[in-house]
């Protein structure tokens, strides 16, 4: 069913001939229910980016094959069934999501998106897959949470750029070597299957740096083990050795001589595999709340009111940062950026606010309140004014900036500036910009950063209330999606960094955001190096790391410093790994954060032994023994 009236937000993109329209939340959904939706989405010709999502519907109008400029197209959280035909025609769409429904198939006519880089059909009802041909840019697909048996028509050559799967939560029993026919595989997620075996030539996928097999029904023990480990290579090294052979369709397998091992070489390579790296190059280590002092502990409360508004947060704290080094502060916002578009999905799925921890006062206060009552000092700003007027502006200026800056209408080499506005001046100071004349590149990300707003300025549509984190005066330091406070804001002479995610969608988006953060900015080295002679007795709050060459290899220390690749229980029987080369060394110290209710019942702890996992083996962290 249809709806013949024309919706609002279809009127005002068509007036202002907008390329992204999102529609999302219980109002459309009731919309939707009562009379269907609005069938003039579909003459929308230049739509690039259509978002329905959390809401009623069961079927996608046939109508949207018109939207033949369609690049990125999200139906995520609804009842669909089906797909449609006409979706076929679609040929620039690169990201199709459609998780979180009651599809049961995908038909081959798939092939037809031969554009398609990333494919989400997760928690549907999908019992097999097609078989697909010609998708040869396709890199991330996900049918986790479906009735799958079987997904070995992905192991094929026409897949060449395919480097993430996710097939985890299904009823998977086996799959065969020819996966290693995946040259591009990076990650392999088949956790919650019900596999026995694993085949050798798995081993052969040489890009593949993380494999989450747990819960599965591995017939080895051995191998089981190392599963609940989590050691990719170590997984890698064992079935190369003792994995299933012979499972290669139309071909020998390649690990034929690595089979014919003897068993004290075997033995030799596996015992090689648990000794630590010869050389760490990047290091983070953990400040536990516990060992910390009183005064030093920074408290995040969370109010009730967020749970229907914005109910997950994740926050921690990087300590002595560098920002004033080369282009060190920067490069700190652009990696800020960089995540914002890409993991944060343009802001829609979390945000990022990060603050000079000085001008934080414990506890802070994570709260939903009136528009008309929250009044913040906007980034960039120096007057306070309510979240109602800010928004209210922020809507009226993209939308006017929209229709005066067309990229296809500029030429040069420089590019005036808008005139100032609210908007603009706001843009700018998130972007660290200050200059009036900028050139063509600046110019061009300043243009692409106009379509973001209205996207996430939906999020906060037809709510009572909004989010904001305050400081224990009851100042107002963050509102997300939409900006951070001018009173807490980072500059290259702040040296600790007070970090919060918070998100509408869930915890684990925000724990990877702060993730990916955290390891941007301990590649761009802000934490600094270590010093000559520091690694064989380091402090880290009451702790002290110390080096093997001290105690002896077989003695037990109070600290783990462990390959991320693991996740082993950390307890008093684990040894230091000795440090080497320190003057090679890179740091990054965080504080943990506990977040809380008003209760005083833990909501998240960040981060906690399960967090910071990455597949780089020259990345140690230095954990709590709790």
């Amino acid at each position: 069913m249809s709806s013949t009236n024309e919706w609002e937000e279809t009127t005002r993109a068509k007036i202002e001939n907008r390329r992204e329209l999102v529609l999302s939340g219980t109002e459309i959904s009731s919309r939707i229910q009562h009379g269907g939706l609005d069938e003039h989405i579909f003459d929308l010709k230049k739509l690039n980016f259509l978002e329905i999502s959390n809401t009623c519907l069961t079927s996608i109008n046939e109508k949207v094959g018109q939207l033949s400029h369609m690049v990125h197209l999200v139906c995520r959280d609804n009842q669909l069934d089906a797909l449609p035909s006409s979706l076929v025609q679609l040929k620039l769409l690169k990201l199709l999501d459609v998780s979180n429904n009651n599809i049961s198939v995908i038909t081959s006519t798939i092939n037809e998106l031969t554009n398609l880089e990333s494919l989400d059909v997760s928690n549907n009802q999908i019992k097999e897959l097609p078989i697909v041909l010609v998708l040869n840019k396709l890199a991330i697909v996900n049918f986790a949470g479906n009735q799958l048996k079987s997904i070995e028509s992905l192991f094929s050559t026409c897949f060449p750029n395919l480097s993430d799967i996710n097939a985890s939560r299904n009823i998977i029993e086996q799959f065969s070597g020819n996966v290693d026919q995946l040259k591009a595989l990076k990650k392999l997620d088949l956790h919650e299957n019900v596999i026995s075996e694993l085949p050798s030539e798995l081993a052969n996928c040489s890009k593949l740096k993380e494999c989450l097999l747990l819960n599965n029904k591995f017939k080895d023990r051995r191998l089981d083990k190392l599963v609940k480990q989590c050691k990719t290579k170590a997984i890698l090294d064992y079935v190369r050795v003792n994995g299933k052979k012979g499972t290669k369709n139309g071909s020998t397998s390649s690990s034929t001589k690595e089979s014919k091992l003897t068993k004290e070489e075997s033995l030799g390579k596996k015992k090689k595999n648990n000794d630590p790296p010869s050389k760490v190059e990047k290091i983070i280590k953990i400040l536990p709340i516990a060992d910390l002092e009183a005064k030093n502990i920074v408290d995040v409360i969370v109010t009730k009111h967020t749970n229907n508004i914005r109910p997950y947060i994740v926050c921690c704290i990087v300590r002595n940062v560098d920002l004033e080094g080369g282009s060190n502060f920067k490069q700190f916002l652009s990696v800020q950026t960089k995540l914002h578009d890409s993991l944060c999905a343009k802001r829609t799925k979390a945000t990022i606010a990060t603050h000079d921890l000085a001008f934080i006062k414990t506890p802070v206060k994570f709260d939903a309140i009136p528009p008309a009552v929250l009044k913040i000092i906007p980034l960039g700003k120096h007057t306070e004014e309510t979240a109602l007027s800010l928004v209210s502006r922020l809507n009226k200026e993209a939308d006017e900036l929209r229709k005066k800056i067309k990229r296809s209408s500029l030429s040069g080499v420089h590019k005036p500036a808008p005139e100032s506005t609210l908007l603009s001046e706001f843009i700018f100071a998130a972007k660290g910009w200050s200059k009036p004349m900028v050139d063509e590149s600046t110019m061009i990300l300043y243009d692409s950063f106009l379509p973001d707003f209205p996207i996430y300025l939906d999020l906060l549509k037809d709510k009572q209330l909004y989010p904001c984190l305050t400081n224990a005066d009851d100042q107002v330091i963050s509102f997300p999606p939409i900006t951070n406070s001018n009173i807490s804001k980072i500059s290259s002479k702040t040296k600790d960094v007070f970090i919060e995610v918070t998100s509408s969608t869930n915890l684990d988006i925000c724990k990877q955001v702060m993730d990916a953060l955290l390891k941007a900015m301990l590649d761009i080295k802000l934490g600094g190096q270590l010093l000559p002679n520091q690694g064989d007795d380091l402090k880290i709050g009451k702790m002290k790391l110390i080096s093997e060459s001290a105690v002896g290899a077989d003695q037990h220390v109070g600290v783990c410093m462990e390959s991320d690749t693991c996740s082993s229980v950390i307890d008093t029987t684990c040894k230091a790994q000795a440090i080497s080369d320190t003057d090679q060394q890179h740091y990054l110290t965080i504080q943990q954060v506990k977040v809380s209710d008003t209760d005083g019942n833990l909501k998240v702890l960040y981060p906690s032994r399960i967090d910071l996992r990455f597949v780089e083996q020259e990345v140690f962290v230095v954990r709590p023994l709790t």
